[in-house]
């Protein structure tokens, strides 16, 4: 009888044992995934020893930031994220690619804003007056040219011939 109690025990253990291995790498993958990086690395992190959780934090952050660049989904150099106030507040509260998609998305919205009221204030620019005043029509005869009033003078007759009346 004893015999069957340890062989159900065993089995129990064993069983607990591959529970909590199956729990233990789906709680690693959420973590992994909730600070955009793999597993592997998720897992030496939270095995250093002796290093706080901001460090580990900027560490993974910066390590994303990183891989990010090599695939070209920057805008720029990892620096110039790192230097930006909205981004380390962005990365408090998402993980890095969602911090750097939403800092994109802001970025892009002050472009568009900024274009906006580049249009409104030129909008207020007063208009040139050759636009909006009327050309006169009137030939200068005085100062023409005689070759110029020459080929004046036989575009009216042709314009006429074809049934066209000019006023002079």
């Amino acid at each position: 009888m004893r015999d069957g109690y340890e062989k159900r025990g065993n089995a129990e253990d064993e069983l607990i044992q591959r529970a909590a291995v199956k729990l233990g790498r789906e709680l690693l993958s959420g973590l992994a995934e909730s600070f955009g990086t793999d597993e592997c690395d998720m897992a030496q992190l939270l095995l250093h020893e002796g290093v706080s959780s901001v460090e580990r934090a900027a560490s993974l952050a910066w390590r994303e930031l990183k891989r990010m660049e090599a695939e070209g989904a920057l805008e720029g150099e990892p620096e110039s994220y790192v230097a930006d106030d909205r981004f380390i507040e962005l990365i408090t509260q998402l993980p890095c690619r969602k911090a750097v998609e939403t800092l994109h998305a802001a970025r892009r919205s002050e472009r568009a804003r900024d274009k906006v009221k580049l249009y409104v204030r030129n909008a207020r620019l007063p208009r040139t007056i050759a636009r909006t005043a009327p050309v006169s029509g009137a030939r200068d005869y005085a100062r023409m040219g005689s070759a110029q009033f020459a080929r004046l003078r036989d575009e009216y007759r042709r314009s006429a011939m074809n049934g066209k009346k000019h006023k002079l």
